[in-house]
C-alpha cells in the first residue's frame, strides 16, 4: 500500500498507493540522492548518492550513515540475514559492489564486505539468499556477467575483497572467421537456475 520516492529536490515522500495521494515527506540532503529503498522490516529508509544514509521511516531522524563509493549509487538491494539488515549498493562508476549491516548500535562507516567486478561498474545486480549463502549476479557495462558465491558467516570485514566466482561472456559464431560478441543485458537467480537475458 506504500512506495517512497526521492528526486533532485532531496525530498523522501511516502505515498499511499490507495488513497494515490501523498502521506509524508522529509528532506534527506544536502546530497542529490540517487536511490531510496525501504528495509524488509519497514523501519527504516535507505537513501543513497556517495554516501548512504539510514532513516527512522517513522520519524525521519538519520539512524547511520556509510561511505565507500567514489560515484553516485544507483543500486540498492536490501535484506535480512540472521535477525540482522544487510544492503547490497552499486555506483555508477565503481567496479565493485558493497554490502553494509545495518544497525543502529554499530558505529561501523565502511562496508561490511565488498565484491569486486573484474570488468566494469555494473548496469543490474540481482541476489539470492539462501539460509547463510548469499548467490550475486552483476551484468556490468561490458555487457558480461559476474556470478559470487559467498557463505555469509564466513566474512570477516577485514579480510579481502569477495572473489567473483565466475564470469560469463556470450558470442556467436557468424562465420569460421567472424565471432561476434552478444550482449547480455540482464540476468536473475530463481532458486538452483540463473536466468540471462
Amino acid at each position: 500500500n506504500t512506495i517512497y520516492t526521492t528526486g533532485l529536490d532531496a525530498q523522501v515522500i511516502k505515498w499511499n498507493i490507495k488513497k494515490c495521494q501523498q502521506e509524508t515527506s522529509f528532506d534527506c540532503g544536502p546530497e542529490k540522492p540517487t536511490a531510496v529503498c525501504l528495509m524488509e522490516s519497514g523501519m527504516q529508509i535507505v537513501t543513497a548518492s556517495k554516501t548512504i544514509k539510514v532513516w527512522d521511516s517513522d520519524t525521519q531522524e538519520l539512524l547511520q550513515s556509510f561511505i565507500g563509493h567514489s560515484s553516485d549509487i544507483v543500486i540498492l538491494k536490501p535484506f535480512k540475514w540472521n535477525n540482522v539488515n544487510y544492503v547490497l549498493s552499486a555506483s555508477k562508476n565503481d567496479k565493485n559492489l558493497s554490502l553494509w549491516k545495518v544497525m543502529e548500535d554499530d558505529k561501523r562507516k565502511t562496508a561490511f564486505a565488498t565484491f569486486t567486478l573484474l570488468h566494469n561498474a555494473p548496469n543490474c545486480v540481482d541476489f539470492q539468499l539462501n539460509e547463510n549463502n548469499l548467490r550475486v549476479v552483476s551484468i556490468c557495462r561490458n555487457e558480461s556477467l559476474s556470478y559470487f558465491d559467498v557463505d555469509l558467516s564466513s566474512i570477516d570485514s577485514k579480510k579481502k575483497p569477495v572473489k567473483v566466482k565466475f564470469t560469463l561472456e556470450i558470442a556467436e559464431e557468424e562465420s569460421s572467421k567472424k565471432v561476434t560478441h552478444v550482449p547480455i543485458i540482464c540476468s536473475s537467480i530463481f532458486g538452483n537456475e540463473l536466468f540471462i537475458g
